[in-house]
């Protein structure tokens, strides 16, 4: 019963992706502990990023079709994300603290809290079509 509860939501021939998800955590550590510096790091967790987002959106290993567009999206918004950072940084060490590098950051800062957001619509709606 333990094991369906991380398992169940995956088609049977791709239960292995719940395990998948913790791998994909320490290849991200050791991706960290391996750089050399931070603008080396950034890229090679952009390459894994791009990766990991291929393998999802071709192999598409959940049972709901939204699951597997939600996994995709999210894993897009991630690798946005990392990119906004190497520009950011490329932009802060060269030119110094720009018009660029604030509205760079706003940008981020908007994806990074949109799951956030989304999530807390969704219950909202929810919680309204419930009490209605």
């Amino acid at each position: 019963p333990l094991l369906d509860s991380f398992q169940g939501c995956f088609r049977d021939e791709y239960r292995y992706f719940a395990g998948l998800f913790f791998v994909y955590r320490i290849i991200v550590l050791i991706l960290l502990v391996g750089a050399s510096t931070a603008v080396q790091y950034f890229f090679l967790l952009e390459t894994f990023l791009v990766i990991v987002l291929t393998i999802q959106a071709l192999i598409q290993p959940f049972r709901r079709k939204i699951h597997n567009i939600l996994a995709v999206l999210v894993f897009c918004n991630m690798a946005i994300i990392n990119a906004l950072t190497v520009r950011i940084y490329t932009v802060i060490s060269t030119m110094g603290y720009t018009l660029e590098a604030i509205f760079l950051q706003w940008i981020q800062l908007i994806l990074i809290y949109a799951p956030l957001l989304s999530v807390f619509v969704w219950m909202m709606y929810r919680i309204y079509r419930y009490c209605h």
